[in-house]
């Protein structure tokens, strides 16, 4: 069973050698790496074709080249399209996996015919130890709305071994306009037509927190992006009531999230934040029935001036940690 394994580049010089070694070492013979240099300026590419060299024997890898720079929605897209594989797998090119990751998700694939995604967990923090492999003894599956939920609860498609036929046949697809927080919007499209997942409970993904990653470098952009996310998330609430609750609270972590590490971005963009905080009220007073209590706190910047909002924001993750227990 082949996998496609897709790869989007920009501007990751010092971490694709880290990626691409993780991926080139997987314990599993059947893959075809598909990477996507989305016109990428640094040396990214030249690290990348050293590598690719390395392992020439090992899997076929094929190279995309974009002519200007369309993001990463639109990269994972252009891997799509070319992609062979029976299923694929999406990587960050800053972020790497353990050695035996394919082997261990496709076996839970072959256990189960029908499944049309397995999700590994993951570790995060700022280096990669690539010293163990994981044994994968269990798998926790999920159907129809439970599939849904489970996905919903956290929308990334960054490890994710995923049905190319699943994505094909319900034509779902990275939104090309949108440079932030495209994550959520392409796995909220893929909640909507999932049916069948397994999830395995052991971290077999690293994913590299760094500082001047986009979710750390607010621009107009984002706030115009949130506010489409919160007009997707409008017209696409799903019915079932526990995942409508799942759905309303992830945006509500997800916009405090962004808000706290860009406040001083937003008082250079005032406009947009003003616009984004005004519809996110209007969001809140229709839905704060779908909300956990503890998460009324994230939304609270969103009702107060500037300065307050600020001075609250700084402890509000504790408040909420005490109220959660």
């Amino acid at each position: 069973m082949l996998v496609s394994i897709i790869i989007p580049i920009y501007n990751v010089e010092n971490y694709i050698e880290e990626c691409l070694e993780s991926v080139y070492q997987q314990t599993y013979p059947q893959i075809e790496v598909i990477l996507v240099n989305d016109c990428t300026p640094d040396n990214s590419m030249k690290i990348a074709n050293t590598i690719i060299n390395k392992y020439k024997d090992k899997y076929p890898t094929t190279i995309i080249n974009h002519e200007h720079n369309k993001g990463l929605s639109e990269a994972r897209n252009s891997g799509i399209k070319i992609a062979k594989g029976e299923y694929i797998y999406f990587i960050d090119s800053d972020d790497a996996i353990m050695p035996n990751v394919i082997t261990s998700l496709t076996k839970v694939a072959l256990n189960h015919k029908n499944l049309e995604m397995i999700r590994g967990s993951y570790h995060s923090g700022n280096t990669f130890i690539p010293t163990h492999r994981i044994e994968i003894k269990e798998e926790i599956l999920f159907k129809d709305d439970r599939a849904k939920r489970e996905f919903i609860s956290i929308p990334y498609i960054w490890n994710i071994l995923c049905k190319r036929s699943f994505l094909i046949n319900y034509h779902i697809t990275s939104n090309s306009n949108i440079r932030f927080a495209e994550d959520q919007f392409f796995g909220y499209s893929i909640a909507k037509n999932l049916s069948f997942m397994a999830k395995v409970p052991h971290a077999i993904y690293f994913y590299r927190q760094r500082e001047n990653s986009l979710c750390h470098n607010i621009t107009p952009k984002h706030f115009v992006n949130l506010l489409e996310l919160l007009s997707f998330i409008n017209n696409n609430l799903f019915s079932n009531k526990t995942i409508r609750e799942v759905q309303i609270n992830r945006f509500c972590c997800t916009s405090f999230n962004y808000w706290n590490k860009s406040w001083k971005q937003c008082n250079s963009h005032r406009y947009y934040y003003n616009n984004f905080k005004s519809n996110i009220r209007t969001f809140v007073s229709k839905n704060y029935k779908y909300m956990k209590i503890s998460n009324y706190l994230l939304i609270i910047p969103f009702f107060l001036p500037y300065k307050p909002a600020i001075y609250i924001s700084k402890n509000i993750w504790k408040v909420r940690l005490l109220l959660s227990i």
